[in-house]
């Protein structure tokens, strides 16, 4: 049990929404990096934030027609996945928070991937990152099985994602804590989630013999 902690946190973190990006300049670089616009484009809509600050950069983009709304989408979940990264990292104790920090402030000024700095850094190894980077998918698809199972609402699946990369809790122990989901539940979806796994193909495995 998380206790009281856990609820501060929750009490403290619940209102946020990670469909809205609160790192602009971040967003604005991962958009520069999918060639979605250029760096002048990128730079006017900046100074209309500064402008209206209440606005998200990625509402200015569109109204704007800098970027199409699917393009702003797919950044935003591009910006949601490497922060979790970062905080898988985190996690299992591969990071300081001051070095992931330290490694997203240079991402934002080159827009390189977050993992490739923090390779090159020698933050973390590439063994280290591969296998945050499993964890990270398995949470994703997680998260996407209880979504398909009916057992998830969308909006309760970001609240515990939002909660998650603050308080660097497994995904499905925050989700029984919050009561979307039953320890039951998780076991059972844990156990299928791990079924599909040892369907999938190896990478670079040979085909069976026929």
């Amino acid at each position: 049990m998380l206790g009281d902690k856990f609820k501060d946190l929750f009490q403290r973190f619940w209102p946020v929404t990670p469909n809205e990006p609160v790192e602009p300049n971040r967003l604005g670089q991962i958009l520069l990096r999918m060639s979605a616009l250029t760096e002048a484009e990128l730079t006017q809509a900046l100074r209309i934030k500064e402008q209206y600050p209440h606005k998200l950069l990625g509402q200015i983009l569109i109204a704007e027609n800098i970027c199409s709304r699917e393009q702003v989408s797919r950044a935003i979940q591009q910006q949601q996945e490497e922060t979790r990264l970062g905080q898988v990292l985190l996690r299992n104790q591969v990071l300081t928070a001051e070095q992931l920090q330290s490694a997203l402030a240079e991402q934002r000024r080159t827009g390189k991937l977050l993992g490739f700095i923090l390779v090159e850094r020698n933050l973390c190894s590439a063994d280290e990152l591969q296998e945050a980077l499993r964890a990270q998918r398995h949470d994703n698809r997680l998260g996407a099985l209880l979504l398909r199972e009916g057992k998830l609402t969308e909006k309760q699946l970001e609240k515990a994602l939002a909660l998650q990369s603050e308080s660097r809790v497994l995904l499905g122990e925050i989700l029984v804590q919050l009561g979307y989901i039953s320890a039951e539940d998780l076991e059972r979806v844990l156990q299928k989630q791990e079924s599909i796994m040892m369907r999938l193909p190896m990478p670079n495995s040979s085909p069976p013999n026929q």
